[in-house]
């Protein structure tokens, strides 16, 4: 399981673009427009620090494509993601929707994405998810911001056990049922998207 004891934060709070290294280990992005909850985000992720080689903060949708897919060209892209949905300049699932459309190959393969959200803006935005979480398994969900970032299942996911693996992606399934159904958008997420059992075969796997 992914734990430690290790704390961080404080000073960081407001900086959008920090990129902190560590040891070997993964590269970790969160995209978050407000400073407030960067800071939860960066609070929450303290107690998981061991498996994470390098942390991003990216501070709207545009800047974390332009991350990614410089990261395709020069070196690793984000092995995981927590992204916000409503940012001002472009929002999390159109940030998603362009890495799909300019490098959904290598997205697909190398990256996990939980979205962590107050809310989806109205029913379109959650149409569009409700199809992105159908479509592409490496989106695993998304959870409410009334709830502490969950950067522990998005973690065990990759570098868990099998057993871990599949107990954290059932962890952000259904969560993102609660998500959708405590919003008023719960006829717009497929009713087996819950009981579907794996992520890509390997999702517990290291991507190294």
């Amino acid at each position: 399981m992914v734990t430690s004891s290790l704390q961080l934060g404080a000073d960081r709070k407001g900086d959008p673009t920090i990129c902190t290294p560590h040891q070997e280990g993964l590269v970790v992005a969160a995209v978050d427009d407000d400073a407030d909850y960067q800071y939860l985000a960066d609070r929450d992720l303290a107690s998981h620090m061991e498996c994470v080689g390098e942390l991003h903060f990216l501070d709207d949708g545009d800047h974390f494509v332009n991350f990614v897919v410089d990261r395709v060209r020069s070196g690793r892209i984000p092995d995981v993601v927590l992204s916000d949905v409503r940012m001002n300049r472009l929002d999390g699932i159109e940030a998603v929707q362009t890495l799909i459309r300019e490098v959904g190959s290598v997205v697909r393969d190398k990256m996990k994405l939980v979205f962590w959200s107050t809310g989806l803006g109205g029913e379109v935005c959650a149409r569009e998810l409700g199809v992105l979480l159908q479509k592409e398994p490496w989106i695993l969900g998304i959870v409410g911001k009334e709830d502490p970032a969950p950067w522990g299942d998005l973690l065990n996911v990759v570098v868990g056990s099998r057993e871990e693996s599949a107990a954290s992606i059932a962890n952000l399934r259904r969560a993102t049922r609660k998500f959708f159904d405590t919003r008023g958008y719960g006829h717009l997420l497929s009713e087996d998207f819950v009981g579907l059992e794996s992520v890509d075969g390997d999702a517990h796997s290291f991507v190294g």
